[in-house]
């Protein structure tokens, strides 16, 4: 049936997005998984912070190639000596 609605993951129906942990992983049915708030701090002290990672890991409707990402509200951010 078209426009049929999906059933959400229980990971992402049991927490809203602003108390899951940094770095949670769910799946994205028919496409891939996402990442939500992926931090990344490297030995230099510099830290990357992506609100979404998402990762087409198999073929889809929508034609986007499988390895593509997408990156929703990126920061980075580090530190140097005056």
């Amino acid at each position: 049936r078209s426009g049929a609605r999906k059933p959400v993951p229980k990971a992402a129906r049991s927490n809203s997005v602003s108390t899951l942990p940094p770095n949670t992983q769910l799946p994205l049915p028919l496409l891939g998984n996402v990442v939500v708030n992926e931090q990344t701090i490297k030995q230099n002290g510099s830290v990357t912070v992506d609100g979404l990672h998402i990762t087409i890991t198999v073929p889809n409707v929508m034609g986007l190639p499988v390895g593509t990402e997408l990156r929703v509200a990126h920061a980075n951010s580090a530190a140097a000596p005056f």
